[in-house]
């Protein structure tokens, strides 16, 4: 099936800046690219061309997920989304937590600093 599924619980401005990152994901898998996230961020991924907001845990299978927080509801979208590569990308060590070897095949952790990861 096209596209994968994204995870991202943070802040609204720090969406605003994973728009690039969700751009080459749809360009890379095809659209739609599913956002599971806030509900208050659906206007704003709205905007976004082929980004589509996941309501609850998805059901279709995609080949790929992408979470990019630590954040345990995250973890928990993750894990129980159906995908068979799950990914998590990290801005630093210190935001990995025990449970993230065992929900995610790769863990990219750049160890970017103040720089933001997208």
């Amino acid at each position: 099936m096209p596209g994968c599924y994204a995870v991202f619980h943070k802040q609204l401005g720090d969406l605003v800046l994973l728009e690039p990152a969700l751009s080459k994901l749809r360009d890379h898998h095809g659209a739609p690219v599913r956002c599971m996230t806030r509900r208050g961020h659906a206007p704003l991924l709205r905007l976004i061309p082929g980004v589509l907001v996941q309501r609850g845990i998805p059901l279709a299978w995609r080949s790929h997920l992408y979470c990019f927080d630590p954040l345990n509801k995250s973890a928990v979208r993750s894990w129980l989304s159906p995908a068979r590569i799950k990914r998590c990308v990290l801005p630093e060590k210190r935001e990995m937590k025990w449970f993230h070897g065992h929900i995610f095949r790769e863990l990219i952790v750049p160890e970017l600093g103040d720089r933001y990861i997208a």
